[in-house]
């Protein structure tokens, strides 16, 4: 059966959920945040997960084994991106991730790690943007500081 699976939003949250999902062997149709649920279908059933910081660990412990700290960096800018069904995404780069053998998140062969190569490269120029514009604010600051 289908499930929805409500969360609170976090990164916690997501590695709870995609621990859970394991361990039940859910078939996951939408993960959705707990404040902006939206029904999902008519054989659908909702469950409410709790953020398990033992569990977070856990998978994030597994993946660091199979894709090494970049690997979840990566995952992590995906989930700050603001893509629709970015959860989705990631848990299922996730399932590819465990279930491949050599350096899997280097697969551009596969759909999934081409478009987290895509948001990454997105959000990383971003963030590049905002903090070069922050940088900006301050030195502007500091020039008409010393003008005074």
């Amino acid at each position: 059966m289908l499930k929805t699976l409500l969360y609170d939003g976090s990164w916690t949250g997501l590695m709870t959920i995609v621990f859970c999902s394991y361990e039940y062997k859910w078939q996951i149709a939408t993960i959705q945040h707990n404040g902006q649920y939206i029904q999902s279908g008519l054989f659908v059933t909702t469950e409410n997960i709790i953020s398990d910081d033992d569990k977070a660990k856990r998978v994030l412990l597994g993946l660091e084994k199979k894709i090494g700290i970049q690997g979840i960096k990566e995952l992590y800018y995906v989930f700050l991106s603001e893509i629709k069904h970015r959860e989705l995404l990631i848990l299922r780069s996730i399932s590819y991730y465990f279930k491949s053998e050599n350096k899997p998140n280097h697969n551009y062969a596969n759909d999934d790690i081409i478009q987290i190569k895509k948001i990454v490269r997105s959000v990383s120029r971003e963030k590049h943007r905002l903090k070069a514009f922050v940088r900006f604010q301050k030195n502007e600051r500091w020039i008409i500081f010393c003008q005074s």
